[in-house]
């Protein structure tokens, strides 16, 4: 036998201090998206003069923080290697359901945990399919979402449910100290996640779930038990921003949530999660949220860029502030119709009797050559000028297309 000598293996190259030298790639990994939001903040600033204001931030915060919240829930999900494409459906139904819940009578704390535990239970549905039923989590949260959807229009009959005394509207549209609720909640719940991924057990399983299940089941691993909690953490996360939503809109809408689920993917994977899983961070998806455009929210909370705008956006405050018959008054006069005024007959072709329009022109108002036939055929140029009839009258002064004969 021969003995072979292995090479030995090749340290990494390390400076002069004994530290590996500065790895740019894995810096932007962790850091890039914080870097991408600075320098877009920086330019708002130079750009906007009014976009540092505090209540601009805070209105920017408060327009992202339903998806925010959601985003935070995915990223769990997304963490474990899985999906799930029926949080804005939840987002629908767990609105409806709060809101109905308070017009019936419930208390206001009652109605806001049975929403988030109406999002906990079609997390659970999710999370039990894909776990226990080994079913590819793209395919059920996808039946989910169309099922979820329909319930909340089944639920609503297809209509907003409006209550202006909605009892847990201030969680929507309140303050405290100055600060939008929702934007409170949206700490609370990223400082809950980050606690949960970066400080106890819980979060080091999920992790290893998403590395390798495999490895993880053999290091002790209940990988069924981490996958179905994951999902029931995205619902609850979902359901609380339905709530949250309701109260901003003080209503229950069916349509609420349509296309949320892939902003808060999008969120999530630009702040550095992977979609394969076992690598991200919570801290990366509020950063990634953060570049959000601010959308679809009403005038009143929607963030001032320029002085200008500024004004434009308190007139449109005042004019939408009036009665209707108020903005009716604002609104222009409108400018009467013009009356077209019949031209008087042609000398050349006055009027001559009963049936004076062109007989093979039955749209055409204008008279017939005075002593014109009513028959289409007797016109011996006829077939061969079909076209003439189309032309002005005024040009066919000396010819007649409709019934008069040339020698």
């Amino acid at each position: 036998m021969t003995n072979e000598t292995k090479p030995p293996a090749t340290a990494a190259p390390k400076d002069s201090e004994g530290r590996p030298p500065f790895d740019f790639a894995k810096w932007w990994d962790r850091v890039g998206i914080l870097m991408v939001l600075i320098a877009l903040v920086l330019l708002m600033s130079l750009i906007a003069p009014n976009f540092n204001r505090v209540d601009n931030l805070l209105n920017i915060a408060r327009s992202i923080s339903v998806n925010a919240i959601l985003a935070a829930g995915l990223t769990f999900v997304i963490l474990t290697g899985g999906i799930d494409l029926s949080v804005g459906s939840i987002i629908a139904v767990s609105g409806v359901v709060a809101v109905v819940l308070a017009i019936a009578g419930l208390p206001a704390p009652l109605a806001v945990l049975a929403g988030i535990g109406v999002g906990a239970l079609c997390g659970l549905v999710n999370g039990a399919l894909t776990a226990y039923l080994s079913l590819a989590p793209f395919i059920v949260t996808l039946g989910t979402m169309t099922f979820l959807r329909g319930l909340a229009y089944t639920i609503t009959a297809g209509q907003p449910i409006v209550s202006s005394d909605l009892n847990f509207k201030g969680i929507g549209i309140g303050y405290l100290f100055g600060v939008p609720i929702p934007v409170i909640v949206m700490a609370i719940v990223f400082l809950i996640a980050w606690f949960l991924l970066e400080r106890t057990r819980y979060g080091r399983h999920v992790y290893a779930v998403g590395g390798n299940a495999q490895a993880a089941r053999l290091a002790g691993v209940r990988v069924d038990r981490v996958t179905l909690s994951v999902y029931v953490i995205g619902g609850a996360c979902a359901g609380l921003a339905g709530v949250i939503f309701a109260a901003r809109v003080i209503s229950a809408q069916p349509t609420a949530g349509t296309g949320y689920e892939l902003d808060a993917i999008a969120a999530v994977v630009l702040g550095g999660t992977s979609l394969a899983g076992g690598r991200g961070r919570i801290v990366g998806t509020l950063i990634g949220h953060s570049r959000r455009p601010v959308d679809g929210a009403h005038p009143a909370q929607r963030p001032l860029l320029h002085p200008a705008a500024d004004q434009g956006r308190r007139d449109h405050l005042r004019r939408g502030d009036r009665q209707p018959e108020d903005a009716a008054a604002a609104l222009p006069a409108r400018r009467a119709p013009r009356r077209l005024i019949p031209r008087p007959p042609s000398p050349s072709f006055p009027h001559s009797g009963a049936d004076t329009r062109c007989p093979s022109r039955s749209r055409s108002r204008i008279p017939c050559p005075a002593g014109a036939g009513t028959s289409p055929s007797s016109s011996p140029f006829r077939a061969a000028i079909p076209s003439r009839c189309a032309l002005p009258w005024a040009r066919l002064a000396s010819a007649s297309c409709c019934s008069a004969s040339r020698p």
